[in-house]
C-alpha cells in the first residue's frame, strides 16, 4: 500500500462507546445551560443534526450552514414580528410570503450560497409548528441559535489545531 493509500484504524468498540457517551454527555451540559440561561434547545438541536450529519462538520460549511439558518430562523419569525410592529396580521402574512417567494426563488437559483438546504429546512420546520415562532421567542431562539453556532466555531478550531499538531509528527515518520 502507497503512503496515500494506507488504511486508517478504525477505533474498537469500546473506544466507540466511550465517544458516544461523552458526545452524549456534552449535548445533555449544553441543553442544560441553555434551559439555565432560559433559551430553548431546539436552534441547538436543529443545528446538531443538521451540521453533524449532512454538513459532515466540514469546517468550510460552518459559516454558510450558520447564515443560511439564522436567515431561515429570522424569515420564520418574520411574520409574527411585521405583524407586531405593523399591528396588522395581514401585512406580516403578506411580507413573510413575499420572502418566502424571495428566498424560494433564490434557492432554485442557486446564486446565494446561504439560502441553501438549512435554511429552507429551518424554514420548513418552524413554519410547520407555530408555537415555536411568536414574535416574543425571536430573541431567545436567535440568542440560542448564536451560542450553538460560537460552541461549534471553537469545537472546529481545536480539532483543526489538533489535526494541525499531529500532521507535522505523522510527516516526520514517514
Amino acid at each position: 500500500m502507497s503512503h496515500d493509500q494506507q488504511a486508517v484504524p478504525k477505533p474498537n468498540i469500546l473506544k466507540s462507546l466511550i465517544i458516544a457517551v461523552i458526545v452524549l454527555v456534552v449535548i445533555v451540559a449544553i441543553i442544560m445551560v441553555l434551559g439555565m440561561l432560559g433559551l430553548p434547545s431546539w436552534p441547538f438541536i436543529f443545528f446538531l443534526f443538521y451540521f453533524t450529519t449532512i454538513a459532515g462538520m466540514a469546517k468550510e460549511k460552518l459559516w454558510i450552514t450558520a447564515i443560511g439558518g439564522l436567515i431561515g430562523l429570522t424569515t420564520s419569525f418574520s411574520q409574527g414580528l411585521i405583524a407586531a410592529a405593523s399591528g396588522s396580521e395581514t401585512v406580516g402574512l403578506v411580507i413573510f410570503l413575499a420572502i418566502v417567494i424571495l428566498l424560494i426563488t433564490l434557492m432554485v437559483d442557486g446564486r446565494v450560497k446561504y439560502v441553501d438546504t438549512f435554511c429552507m429546512l429551518i424554514l420548513t420546520c418552524l413554519t410547520n409548528f407555530t408555537g415555536l415562532t411568536p414574535p416574543e421567542l425571536f430573541l431567545p431562539a436567535l440568542g440560542s441559535y448564536a451560542i450553538v453556532v460560537a460552541v461549534f466555531a471553537i469545537i472546529l478550531n481545536v480539532m483543526s489545531r489538533k489535526a494541525e499538531a499531529v500532521k507535522p509528527a505523522e510527516e516526520e515518520v514517514s
